[in-house]
């Protein structure tokens, strides 16, 4: 078990790489993110993402945006940083530690010989991964069209038709046609 100390980048500010610095900031870290696209956390609510910013601010976590690793060395990272002209200018980060937080891909499943219809969720599916909201709300719907608009508490497995859900992410299979079918809107019995 490595225990952090000290100055940490962190490569990759999309949703894992927030929660890795503000995890490292609650355990006495200095942080720097260091992310390709324009915004750290782009992907998190309107909501959240002023809470976040405002601990980042108060912790003074540096955010290179518009920055792309280019080395890591003894001394920390070494990146390039593209500029509002377009121009890129070198960028170095002193670091004791570098943490790679680059992003996630889809786990696809190999559904050849399936003979039930399947509905893949999460990571799965094809579309954004690390997206725990769209997995939730593609798995309620696609559990309850069968059955009608709302959810079935105690419906016996030979009323539901076959289904099976898949979150690549999560590592989990629900399979309708078992003892009992499970509501996903609420996830009872």
């Amino acid at each position: 078990k490595v225990e952090l100390s000290g100055r940490v980048a962190v490569i990759g500010g999309g949703l894992v790489g927030t929660e890795t610095a503000e995890y490292l900031l609650q355990h006495g870290c200095e942080v720097a993110i260091v992310e390709m696209l324009d915004k750290i956390a782009a992907g998190e609510s309107e909501t959240i993402l002023p809470l976040i910013m405002s601990d980042f601010a108060e912790h003074g976590v540096e955010q290179h945006v518009k920055t792309r690793l280019t080395a890591i060395t003894d001394e920390g990272v070494e990146a390039v940083r593209t500029t509002e002209d377009g121009a890129e200018e070198p960028v170095k980060i002193a670091c004791d530690y570098v943490v790679m937080a680059v992003g996630s891909k889809a786990n696809a499943f190999d559904l050849e010989g399936v003979t039930v219809p399947v509905t893949c969720v999460g990571d799965c599916s094809g579309e954004r991964t690390a997206d725990i909201a769209s997995a939730i709300r593609t798995a309620y719907h696609a559990a309850n069209e069968p059955v009608g608009c709302q959810p079935v508490r105690g419906l016996q497995a030979q009323q539901a038709p076959p289904f099976l859900f898949c979150s690549g992410g999560w590592q989990c299979a629900v399979i309708m046609r078992s003892k009992d079918v499970y509501c996903l809107a609420d996830y009872s019995k």
